[in-house]
């Protein structure tokens, strides 16, 4: 008889075993060093690296984007586009609450921080608002009635509408499904009104509905502790944020800045990621890079003296071929800032336009056949300047003289812009979040930004088709046709994701470690 009691205790041990090693890890502090210190923790404001990092804890918007780039829900359960893609309906959670706050020095109840469709549509509105300024108010600009409201016509955005507690609808103007994407950025988030217009201060004493609340802020450190009351589970139901505060560090002292063991986040600076490189080999901590949302590209001039001699297919292989040759990712100069595009969330349709490229057997081409002499211009950065002295070099090899101009960028924009504008090759700069802004900006025939001076009336097309259907298969078909067009088209394709390197420590668990900061997902980390 002693068997089967025996047998039954082993059995309760491994359940117990097999319960507690599933189990989350609560508690602890996430120690965080960046190299930029914030300024305002207003999310319609925030603008640097610190700034954006901190507000994602703080604040929440209706829609995000997963580690893939793909919308799915956050504070809104559900959303609709109508078939015009003009109307948005957004199905509020209804167990969204706001950090504490005080009016009148008396803490505000539970029920009275309760998220409701009033609250998005004044955030909104207070975002829009001219006489606050915000540089991202044009998130906003195709919503119905917001010109009639920053020009003072209006009392409020009449395309913002509360259909009841928990339903928000946003119209617009005209048919524009990626609108959508507008209501990720951190600007759109949504604000408590009785806090932040009683409040003089709250650029430094933010309230949002994040998985955490401000706790402490001053010019070298920002304590950020556990909110209870916050909404979020993850896929095993377990109650989030596991840890109880995060601490960042900005000082910029000679000796902390060695004491990187002091922080299991250490954000590296260009200067420094040198001296940290072989740390993955020899330290408890994993260099990692995170992706930011800024591309480099390099522009091909469609109004330059090349375009005829670029319509031989056998010399645009052979230029597209030198310039996708060059191993930027292995240069010393670029790999603080340049991302691996393998593990890029938002850039497949780049990792498609740089990766689909067939290679061509030049051995057939003639001497005479490419030209022996280009011309770029580029701002004069310093990331443009190592790209450019790289591309440089890369060309010489292919037996072609690149000509090197660099300005200032006001300099630099007023060139581009201009009729007088006949380099062959450009490099371009700029902040993209999905891949409909990118191929709008620069490959629509209207488009200001197009300085590529492209023109394709089957592109114009497909990006007008893109603005009216809602269906992601409709519109992954689409992106399909107007990659394999750009791919026939144009002759130099080569653009860098820009990245951040920081120091992993290894007790961060359940991670992929590139992917925490640019999921936005501290809540998520627990400790072994």
């Amino acid at each position: 008889m002693r068997y089967p009691k025996m047998i039954l205790i082993i059995i309760m041990v491994l359940f117990i075993f097999s319960f507690t090693i599933q189990a989350a890890n609560y508690g602890g502090e996430l120690n965080i060093k960046l190299q930029q210190r914030p300024i305002n923790l207003n999310p319609i404001y925030a603008a640097n690296k610190a700034e954006k990092i901190i507000s994602q804890q703080i604040f929440d918007s209706l829609v995000t984007l997963n580690a893939e780039g793909e919308l799915i829900p956050n504070l809104a359960k559900t959303w609709e586009i109508n078939n015009q893609a003009r109307v948005f309906r957004f199905k509020l959670r209804e167990n969204i609450y706001f950090h504490p706050f005080q009016i009148n020095g008396a803490l505000s109840s539970l029920s009275k921080r309760r998220v409701t469709a009033a609250d998005w549509k004044w955030s909104l509105e207070y975002l829009a608002a001219s006489e606050n300024k915000s540089p991202y108010a044009n998130l906003l600009n195709k919503v119905k009635g917001y010109e009639e409201y920053r020009q003072g016509r209006s009392k409020e955005i009449s395309g913002i509408k509360i259909l009841d507690d928990y339903l928000l609808e946003i119209e617009l103007k005209e048919s524009y499904a990626p609108f959508i994407y507008n209501l990720t950025e951190n600007a759109a988030v949504v604000l408590p009104e009785q806090a932040v217009l009683n409040n003089s201060k709250f650029f430094m004493e933010p309230i949002g509905t994040g998985a955490f609340v401000l706790n402490n802020f001053n010019p070298d450190q920002i304590i950020l502790k556990k909110f209870d009351n916050y909404w979020k589970n993850n896929y095993r139901k377990e109650r989030l944020p596991y840890l109880d505060r995060i601490k960042i560090d900005f000082s910029a002292n000679e000796s902390e800045i060695k004491e990187y063991h002091n922080y299991d986040i250490y954000q590296l600076s260009s200067e420094l990621y040198q001296k940290y490189s072989e740390l993955e080999k020899t330290d408890n901590y994993q260099l990692k890079k995170t992706a930011e949302n800024i591309y480099y590209y390099l522009g091909y001039n469609y109004n330059s003296s090349l375009k005829k001699v670029i319509s031989d297919q056998n010399i645009k292989e052979y230029l597209r071929n030198s310039l996708n040759e060059i191993n930027l990712e292995q240069n010393d100069d670029l790999l603080s800032f340049i991302f691996p595009f393998q593990y890029s969330k938002e850039a497949s349709y780049i990792d498609q336009i740089n990766n689909l490229v067939k290679k061509n057997n030049d051995n057939n081409l003639k001497d005479e056949a490419y030209p022996e002499q280009l011309n770029l211009v580029s701002n004069d950065s310093k990331n443009n300047k190592v790209i450019a002295d790289l591309i440089k070099n890369e060309l010489q090899d292919k037996k072609i003289k690149l000509n090197l101009s660099q300005f200032s960028w006001s300099e630099y924009l007023n060139l581009i812009k201009s009729k007088d504008f006949k380099s062959e090759l450009f490099i371009m700069s700029y902040n993209y979040h999905n891949k409909f802004e990118f191929l709008a900006d620069n490959f629509y025939s209207e488009s200001e930004l197009n300085y590529f001076n492209y023109s394709n009336r089957r592109v114009d097309n497909l990006i007008d088709y893109l603005k009216l259907v809602s269906s992601k298969k409709d519109q992954e078909k689409a992106y399909k046709l107007i990659e394999e067009i750009l791919l026939e088209d144009n002759p130099l394709i080569l653009v860098l994701q820009g990245g951040d390197p920081y120091l992993f420590s290894n007790k961060i668990a359940n991670q992929k470690l590139e992917k925490v900061l640019m999921s936005d997902n501290l809540e998520q980390i627990n400790f072994k």
